[in-house]
């Protein structure tokens, strides 16, 4: 009887040594991929020229006195960093797409869309 007990707490142990082993190698494979790596994507505002593009419509204020304009651009992360460093905010390869971007998308505004934004539509003008 006390020998199966052991045997037990054995086979118990293994069972969670093996969890906590797999729960560890998630954790370092995630972070490798998106810390380290940064595969993945990010989606951002960048400047849009009304006059000559569709364009997103965006507040300034609260109070929406006055308005910008932009349209989203979808890169993947390590694109971003590999122009920008770490200086993305303020850097102006991130307002377009470059031949050497592995993934990039740029969402102008259509009357379709479904993003919740107002559309100020260069194509309406010169109706």
């Amino acid at each position: 009887m006390i020998r199966k007990i052991k045997i037990f707490f054995k086979k118990e142990s293994i069972f969670y040594f093996s969890v906590f082993v797999l729960i560890l190698l998630s954790f370092f494979a995630t972070y490798y991929k998106y810390g380290i790596l940064k595969d993945y994507i990010v989606a951002y505002e960048a400047e849009c020229d009304p006059s000559t593009e569709s364009c997103y419509v965006g507040c300034s204020d609260d109070n929406c006195e006055s308005n910008y304009y932009f349209k989203i651009i979808e890169k993947k992360a390590f694109d971003l960093f590999r122009s920008c460093g770490n200086a993305v905010i303020n850097c102006d390869d991130a307002q377009f797409c470059s031949e050497s971007d592995s993934f990039c998308n740029v969402i102008i505004c259509t009357p379709d869309s479904t993003t919740g934004e107002e559309c100020y539509s260069f194509d309406n003008l010169n109706l």
